[in-house]
């Protein structure tokens, strides 16, 4: 990055629909009618919403017609709604009085996902406890495996993810040399960290990297 250039905080846009759209491909010449994401990392990789996953499952779903959807638990609406461009559904309460992927199973009807569906896994994974049928048991459809692909796809980085990688270093190496600078015997951690974050929240706005 040249000095002065305004650094990344993030994967743009345009990036994230070229990802869905790559595994839109894959889904398009498998002949399925859409795919569904119940992992975390891979939910952020293709859409940039961030997420704790609990037992209460949240799930990201697009038609091969391309049409998208994130299911959450109904306290998330707000935030979901504020947060992304999606269409949002949601479920009263994790397990409830119908379980969440009953509810799901729904969803993906609407959405034309059905028949024979591409998905990280069949299914939400045992997190927290979570307990739960299987996708291809609430859908009667057969599950067609796309998690090889997804790896695959975050393996190759793009322009972007290298330059965003760079940022992560430079700001490492920053925080690591301050640490040796202010790291005494005896000091507490909290003392120790105090400074460093001060320094460090100064720096952000000098725009340091750039010049490096």
């Amino acid at each position: 990055m040249s000095a002065g250039a305004t650094p990344l905080v993030g994967i743009p846009p345009a990036e994230l629909e070229g990802r869905r759209e790559r595994l839109l491909d894959v889904v398009r010449e498998q002949g399925l009618s859409g795919y569904v994401l119940f992992d975390e990392s891979y939910i952020r990789y293709f859409t940039n919403f961030w997420f704790l996953s609990t037992e209460r499952p949240v799930v990201f779903a697009q038609s091969a017609s391309g049409d998208m959807v994130v299911f959450v638990p109904e306290f998330e609406v707000e935030r979901v709604r504020a947060e992304t461009s999606f269409a949002v559904e949601s479920y009263p309460e994790y397990p409830g009085s119908e379980h969440p992927m009953v509810l799901l199973a729904r969803v993906l009807d609407g959405l034309g996902v059905g028949g024979t569906i591409g998905a990280d896994q069949d299914g939400y994974p045992g997190i927290l406890g979570y307990q739960g049928p299987a996708l291809s048991d609430v859908t009667g459809a057969t599950v067609a495996p796309l998690a090889t692909h997804i790896e695959g796809m975050l393996a190759r980085k793009s322009e972007v993810e290298v330059e965003l990688i760079r940022q992560s270093a430079r700001w490492c190496e920053h925080a690591h040399r301050l640490l040796q600078e202010y790291s005494r015997p005896g000091a507490t951690e909290a003392r120790t960290m105090f400074p460093i974050s001060s320094t460090m929240r100064l720096a952000s706005g000098r725009r340091w990297w750039s010049a490096t």
